[in-house]
């Protein structure tokens, strides 16, 4: 069932997502090409060292510790065939914190990252997989997303990149996840968003009934909710499945809460038709 009209005005809102490269062929495959990271100029460098430590500081004062991670950058995207080369550079994570918003005049980075779109049948039915952040995480703290997601980090690309990264997300996010419990990853788009200065590689992950049965399902008025029997999950205040039948239903009652992901709302209409 497709998303009704009013549902796709809700994410279309202040929607800063865009298609980079639409994606028609069925065995899409993405490649990484590493380079040298490109020269910053030292008056945008002073800036992002400023604005980094400002972020550290208020960390500190919530009680938390920041960490400037390794990730990559986008410099370009080439696209031959069937095959999408991401040509990336490793940079750090307080350059993305420094991009954000366009802080700095003349300078902005774009980084690397996946989303999965999760999704499993039950009883002829599928079922799109959300999770609901916690509230004391900083950044989007409440919001509803399609899980997993996250940039792509230097160990990633040892084996397929895009596959390690969203079995490493899955493993994080909703554990006890591992590869026996997926029947497939399909990459479906590569899009950009300006506001929070990211690729995101988006693919569709289906998960069998094997890991199903590690949870405990509980039925709710607008969807089910999937209860880990060993411990909380570690991001998320509670992960859902909702149904594809009353996706636009629940995009229209929780709007307000789909900020950052929304966009991935609109490929997830895409797993309604995945045979």
């Amino acid at each position: 069932m497709s998303l009704t009209q009013d549902a796709i005005s809700i994410i279309m809102k202040k929607n800063f997502w865009e298609p980079y490269i639409e994606i028609e062929e069925q065995n899409i495959l993405f490649a990484i090409n590493r380079i040298q990271k490109p020269k910053i100029n030292p008056i945008a460098e002073k800036r992002v060292e400023d604005i980094w430590a400002q972020k550290v500081n208020e960390s500190k004062e919530r009680g938390r510790t920041l960490t400037s991670d390794p990730l990559f950058g986008v410099l370009s995207v080439e696209q031959e065939g069937n095959k999408c080369i991401l040509n990336v550079y490793e940079s750090e994570y307080k350059y993305v914190v420094a991009s954000r918003n366009f802080q700095i005049p003349g300078y902005c980075e774009y980084f690397l990252g996946v989303r999965g779109i999760c999704f499993f049948e039950s009883n002829e039915v599928k079922y799109i997989i959300l999770g609901e952040r916690k509230k004391e995480i900083t950044y989007m703290g409440g919001d509803i997303e399609p899980i997993p997601a996250g940039l792509i980090e230097p160990e990633d690309l040892k084996d397929d990149p895009v596959r390690t990264a969203l079995m490493r997300e899955l493993r994080e996010e909703i554990p006890p996840t591992d590869e026996d419990d997926v029947v497939r990853i399909t990459p479906i788009t590569l899009k950009r968003n300006r506001q929070y200065v990211s690729f995101d590689i988006r693919c569709l992950v289906e998960l069998n009934s094997r890991w199903l049965r590690k949870y405990k399902i509980c039925q709710k008025t607008d969807c089910i909710e999937i209860q880990s029997a060993k411990n909380d999950f570690p991001e998320h205040e509670r992960i859902i499945g909702v149904s594809t039948t009353h996706l636009s239903t629940f995009i229209l009652a929780n709007g307000g809460r789909l900020t950052h992901s929304k966009d991935a709302f609109l490929d997830i209409q895409q797993v309604v038709n995945l045979s």
